[in-house]
């Protein structure tokens, strides 16, 4: 698991006043309270080391810290152990020659009321019918695609839609977000967003701002993040366009002209205090806090300028990263 060895997880305590975190000079002292964890140590087994790489992080209303990998999911409990979850009752088939797995996980999200909210895909050859789902052209088996609602650690239960049964969710979930009403959204494909009002799935028409040259970012194929206002923010890695705002009519983009540090933007994240937190791709971690953008390094205390975040109801923000500068 991505976890262990030169692999660790940050929780930093958010300012009271985001203003007052600038970017200080390499002789300045760190301002946020920081705590760094580490899966594992190289002499130490540990009960993470045994998938792919870490793919994203999730923190719920209870405070639970959720990490997942394509190959599974686990949680940190109170003791500071780390819990896999039981994915059995998620879709699977039989893989493709080998190289293809059964079952992927490829997204996480937490929800106002405790639950995780898991996406994914499933693959299997192309003679098992049984299996459903369509036939890919790539790879030459079947491929279902699948969001579910982990509905808490203890109850350990699991309610799954599938591209099958809900065709809205086909064509390649990008990412998942939660808004505090509970309202979850998906990116499907290049230029779609998918709304679940607790009921039902359907595709919401979001207005994408075209570039001078008249081509189309497609925000909502990034990572997305829910403010407590219900605005849904998306980050782009498309030709550097940073961070596009929706919210419910039209759309507000925030480049490196804003304050962006970069206008490739890996993932954004939304914290209970309002503050939308962006990583971007190794130019450190962004914070805004409706007015102003403010750029935190490793001179701020993180391991590194590449993460993964994830932030929770009190402010707290995750930051999880792949690997551990020397």
């Amino acid at each position: 698991f991505a976890l262990s060895r030169d692999y660790g997880v940050q929780s930093v305590s958010a300012p009271s006043d985001l203003e007052e975190v600038a970017v200080p000079s390499p002789s300045s002292t760190t301002v946020s309270t920081l705590t760094t964890l580490r899966a594992s140590e190289p002499s130490e087994p540990d009960p993470l080391d045994w998938t792919n790489d870490l793919i994203d992080v999730a923190i719920t209303a209870e405070g639970f810290l959720f990490v997942a990998a394509p190959g599974g999911i686990a949680w940190r409990g109170a003791g500071g152990d780390w819990v896999l979850v039981d994915l059995e009752e998620l879709p699977a088939g039989m893989g493709v020659d080998g190289f293809v797995p059964g079952r992927t996980v490829s997204q996480i999200a937490a929800g106002p009321d405790g639950s995780l909210w898991v996406a994914g895909y499933a693959t299997s050859h192309a003679d098992d019918e049984e299996f459903g789902g369509e036939i890919d052209g790539w790879f030459g088996g079947r491929f279902q695609e699948w969001v579910a609602r982990y509905h808490c650690p203890v109850c350990d239960e699991w309610t799954v839609w599938t591209s099958d049964e809900t065709p809205v969710l086909g064509g390649g979930i990008g990412r998942l977000a939660v808004s505090s009403e509970g309202i979850v959204y998906a990116s499907v494909g290049e230029d779609t967003l998918v709304v679940f009002d607790g009921q039902t799935w359907e595709s919401l028409v979001a207005p994408i701002p075209t570039d001078s040259g008249g081509g189309v970012p497609y925000p909502w194929s990034g990572s997305l993040a829910v403010g407590t206002d219900g605005v849904v923010w998306a980050g782009t890695n498309y030709h550097g366009w940073g961070v596009v705002a929706f919210d419910g009519t039209g759309a507000t983009r925030y480049t490196t002209e804003d304050g962006l540090p970069q206008g490739y933007i890996h993932e954004v994240a939304a914290g209970g205090d309002g503050t939308i937190w962006a990583t971007s791709d190794g130019a450190g971690v962004a914070s805004f806090d409706g007015t102003t953008w403010t750029t935190h390094t490793t001179f701020d205390g993180l391991l590194s300028h590449d993460a993964q975040i994830a932030a929770g109801a009190d402010g707290t923000v995750w930051a999880v990263h792949g690997e551990i500068p020397p």
